[in-house]
């Protein structure tokens, strides 16, 4: 006590109560004025969080914070005008920490936590499989993708798992506690950096003695486009010229606007051609549906110019229905793989998509080769009956169905599983029990008949199938304590990516973060940010503020 208090304040006096009162009173309202301090302060930071997540969110570089900062105190000199507190309100807008370097711890704060998560998802998870891709950036280095897909209370969860690191390293890697006996399938782009027999990824994957014995496959959709690719002929002829006549006029910025000029004077459903990308899966369709919708026009364009030629090329007969043949079945080829495109697209759907498209090119050919030219209106409009000879086509349907047979077979040999998937009530029983007995399946053959029996007599979860998806149908509906081993099958086929897709969307991303403008991000931004701009998750920004406020 301080000296002199005992005489001043006897004890047990009046005097002494209201005295120590008074200072019981004093110290509450430092604590809480203490208080309200540190609240405004996490409020504060709070606010930072979310701006940064929202600006990772957009793909926009950390710079933004600072003239975001700027704009808000421009702002909120109109917007709170008539407000009381206007003062306040811009005093506490002034203290948001939105510097660039701020912003991007903020971002790395939030990727690890969005990353703690996604671990904490995938060990708690029955089953898990993997999605791989490589590409280079803007700056030439190269980038390894690796998507995870599992399942997550009731729905299936795609996240980006890692960028940039060699597979098995990371998976080894501190703090890193996946159980790799989960692992179900890997898919990939099909390089021979990937599936090489002796030192492609999962050669070396099947050789670590950790690993499970699991699914290999190549993506669905690179399949596809390998299939309409054109290998000569004709075909290939016509699509050269093709491109060469669009290179000419869309090459040159004068040659470009004189022909947009003149394109305008048609009232055409297109304003302009489109210049043909390989890389671009539909860019094939679309260059030739514009081509043939503008080919009047082309074909003045080019006699004014006195590339007499290019014209000579697309005034002969043969051009034009090997051009209009080439149109249509783009058409088909183009709505395939939209098909096949998207995310939380599962195996069984996108195998009978392909399924589908290899009996239309039956059809396609049977018809062609009748002169019916039912699917094919493009090359119906610009030919007549008996102009031409249809044998061109006929063999190259011919060699787009062969290609298709001779290709997907990794994923068609799970055919029977795959219909048990889909449809359990109407897959032989024996055909499926077969197919699902070795690993990484691993169940009973004589287990998963009897449950399969019994579950096709089970009409209330008959009609449940008739009603729900697929997905929904085995995840909600089928109780895994009865049917134990069919929900294991069919959980790990709806864990399979089908594609690699998430991984191309993800390198799209990472070229509009990682641009020319922004050349020289590390790898560890690199990834903090792809995660932001690519996760479902949320952060948990309330537990990181309080960690910070914590800590200080």
């Amino acid at each position: 006590l301080h000296p002199g208090f005992k005489d001043a304040y006897p004890p047990d006096s009046g005097l002494r109560r209201n005295k120590l009162q008074m200072l019981r009173g004093g110290f509450q309202a430092q604590k809480s004025m203490f208080r309200s301090v540190v609240k405004s302060s996490d409020n504060i930071t709070e606010a930072s969080f979310k701006i940064a997540w929202n600006i990772a969110k957009a793909k926009k570089p950390a710079t933004e914070g600072a003239f975001l900062k700027n704009t808000f105190v421009d702002c909120a000199e109109s917007l709170f005008l008539d407000f009381k507190n206007k003062d306040d309100v811009i005093r506490q807008i002034s203290k948001l920490q939105l510097s660039d370097s701020t912003v991007t711890r903020r971002v790395e704060v939030i990727s690890d936590d969005l990353f703690i998560q996604l671990l904490k998802d995938i060990e708690s998870a029955e089953y898990f499989s993997l999605a791989l891709d490589e590409s280079t950036d803007c700056a030439d280095t190269a980038q390894l993708i690796v998507w995870v897909r599992f399942l997550k209370g009731h729905r299936f969860a795609e996240e980006m798992l890692d960028i940039h690191s060699a597979l098995m390293t990371f998976f080894h890697g501190p703090g890193i506690n996946i159980n790799l006996k989960k692992l179900v399938s890997v898919t990939t782009d099909g390089a021979p950096s990937m599936v090489g027999k002796e030192k492609g990824l999962i050669a070396l994957l099947r050789n670590d003695s950790q690993m499970p014995n699991f699914f290999s496959y190549h993506c669905i959709l690179h399949q596809e486009q390998l299939c309409s690719k054109l290998r000569g002929g004709e075909l290939k002829v016509t699509m050269d010229s093709v491109t060469r006549t669009v290179n000419f006029i869309l090459a040159h910025a004068l040659k470009h606007r004189q022909f947009r000029s003149l394109v305008e004077e048609f009232q055409s459903a297109y304003p302009d051609l489109a210049m043909h990308a390989e890389v671009r899966w539909l860019s094939r369709g679309k260059v030739l549906d514009r081509f043939m919708e503008l080919l009047p026009a082309v074909r003045i364009f080019l006699e004014e110019k006195g590339r007499h030629d290019l014209l000579a090329a697309l005034e002969d007969d043969s051009f034009i229905h090997n051009a209009a043949f080439l149109t249509d079945i783009t058409r088909h080829l183009n709505s395939l793989n939209v098909k096949l495109q998207g995310k939380q697209k599962i195996l069984p759907i996108m195998m009978n998509d392909v399924a589908a498209f290899e009996s239309k090119l039956s059809l396609f050919e049977h018809q062609i080769e009748a002169g019916n030219f039912t699917h094919f209106p493009v090359l119906s409009q610009m030919s007549q009956p008996g102009s031409f000879s249809p044998t061109p086509f006929c063999a190259y349907l011919t060699e787009l169905k062969q290609e298709f047979s001779s290709r997907f077979t990794d994923i068609k040999s799970l055919k029977p599983v795959l219909a048990f998937t889909e449809n359990p009530f109407a897959c032989n029983v024996q055909e499926t029990s077969a197919v699902v007995t070795p690993e990484p399946f691993g169940v009973e053959r004589a287990v998963f008949e009897k449950q399969l029996i019994e579950l096709q007599h089970n009409n209330i979860l008959k009609q449940r199938h008739k009603e729900e998806s697929i997905n929904t149908f085995w995840i909600s509906y089928v109780p895994k304590n009865t049917y134990p081993a069919l929900t294991q099958c069919a959980e790990k086929i709806l864990t399979c990516f089908g594609s690699t897709y998430v991984c191309e969307s993800a390198f799209s991303v990472m070229g509009i973060i990682k641009s020319k403008q922004r050349s020289c991000l590390t790898d560890r931004h690199l990834a903090d940010c792809l995660r932001a701009a690519t996760t479902e998750q949320q952060p948990d920004l309330k537990t990181l503020v309080k960690r910070i406020s914590e800590s200080t």
